[in-house]
């Protein structure tokens, strides 16, 4: 599970790490008194691994920028900042995770003589059981309403994959964005073992016409590969039973695979192999026949190494 954890949290921040996609989020989202108090042209992604060595080391959220507005429509001197985390459990201590980010970017406001920045938090949420945790952090202290105004109090948006449909009418304004409802769906498909929503995202692929993106659609063929635990001779499977030609899309995925063992062999400080590229075409699942038109190597020395692998 922490290896799955890991390739949705990459996942996550490559989706909401660009504007381009968080600006229709946030459109999303946000409600209408915050909405128009920002302003839209500005927003820009922040790192979080200045704020402090131990949050680098305990947290991965993202977070955009810009500035707001007061009731006169003047740009304030500070910065409103979205804060993005992603959960595929219930996490009850999620909102003293959010109240953690706050104080250190509050307490380094401080320190700098700079105004508080103005902090909203957004959680998206893709897993099995019903969210369950307060968006008010004041509800988890059960204490009478006259002690209430005493206590620290904050709200924070929440993203229910659960409830969310990608085809539903009142997404209209993201229907262009194919790249980010695509990944919206598969990291809400990442909670169950329901293949029918994967042929769903691919019949949405052919009726927007996305197929042309082969880039995006290998990227989006890895993830579901790797959450979805399927080697690639289902993928193309999957892919004929929704009537999409997959041998193109494969080779593509298979160039991928193949740059990304020379890059690996790169950072280890020496050349890929041809036997390191097939052991690592392998581990993805490729199919003996597709290793044997990548490397021309017979799919007979092939099978004899993936033997090898099964018995080490």
């Amino acid at each position: 599970m922490k290896k799955i954890d890991r390739i949705k949290d990459k996942f996550f921040k490559v989706i909401l790490g660009d504007t381009r996609n968080a600006k229709p989020v946030l459109h999303l989202l946000l409600p209408e008194p915050i909405k128009k108090a920002m302003d839209w042209s500005q927003i820009t992604m922040d790192p979080t691994d200045y704020v402090s060595k131990r949050y680098r080391e305990g947290y991965s959220d993202i977070v955009a920028k810009t500035k707001m507005k007061n009731d006169r429509g003047e740009f304030l001197d500070m910065d409103i900042y979205f804060l993005f985390e992603h959960k595929s459990t219930n996490e009850k201590d999620t909102p003293i995770q959010i109240l953690n980010y706050k104080h250190l970017v509050w307490a380094k406001d401080i320190s700098e003589g700079k105004p508080m920045r103005v902090i909203i938090p957004i959680v998206f949420y893709y897993g099995q059981e019903k969210w369950s945790v307060p968006l008010q952090f004041i509800d988890h202290f059960k204490v009478a309403d006259d002690v209430k105004p005493y206590l620290l109090d904050f709200r924070y948006i929440l993203f229910d994959a659960t409830k969310w449909d990608f085809r539903e009418e009142k997404h209209q304004e993201l229907k262009d964005n194919v790249f980010l409802l695509t990944a919206l769906a598969l990291m809400k498909s990442t909670s169950n073992d329901d293949m029918e929503s994967i042929r769903e995202i691919f019949r949405f692929w052919v009726d927007r016409g996305f197929l042309d993106e082969k880039e995006n659609i290998v990227s989006f063929m890895m993830f579901i590969s790797e959450t979805k635990h399927l080697d690639m001779d289902n993928l193309v499977k999957l892919l004929e039973e929704t009537n999409i030609d997959g041998g193109d899309i494969m080779l593509t995925l298979a160039d991928r695979l193949r740059k990304e063992g020379r890059q690996e062999g790169k950072q280890e400080g020496r050349q890929e192999t041809t036997w390191e590229i097939i052991k690592n075409a392998l581990k993805k699942g490729l199919s003996l026949k597709t290793i044997e038109e990548i490397t021309g190597i017979p799919a007979e020395q092939i099978n004899l190494m993936k033997e090898k692998m099964a018995q080490s």
